[in-house]
């Protein structure tokens, strides 16, 4: 599995929260306007990611296939491995949020 540890600090933590399921790990923080969310899901779980208005790019993170989608209202970056599908979505700039998946180790 993943951590997004190296998440940029924005606001404070207590407006950050984990939550779990049968499906998911869910990280999200949001400060007003700033939203980050983190998902970490079986590669047989259904994900959905907002593309409406959207571009969409190929791209590769750590030798894994992705998509960076950008919309008018969040950015969210969609990779996998052969047993995982990770997701982060947030409002902060596509080479923050490269970094972040470029720098998400595996526990």
């Amino acid at each position: 599995s993943l951590h997004p540890w190296d998440a940029p600090q924005h606001g404070s933590p207590s407006g950050a929260r984990w939550t779990c399921d049968t499906r998911a790990l869910v990280f999200v923080f949001q400060n007003g306007e700033e939203y980050f969310s983190f998902r970490y899901t079986s590669i047989n779980n259904k994900a959905s990611v907002d593309t409406e208005n959207g571009t969409v790019e190929a791209m590769v993170i750590n030798g894994m296939e992705a998509v960076y989608i950008t919309t008018p209202r969040v950015n969210s970056l969609v990779w996998h491995d052969d047993k995982n599908t990770f997701i982060i979505s947030a409002t902060i700039s596509k080479e923050e949020i490269v970094k972040i998946a470029e720098n998400s180790k595996k526990l």
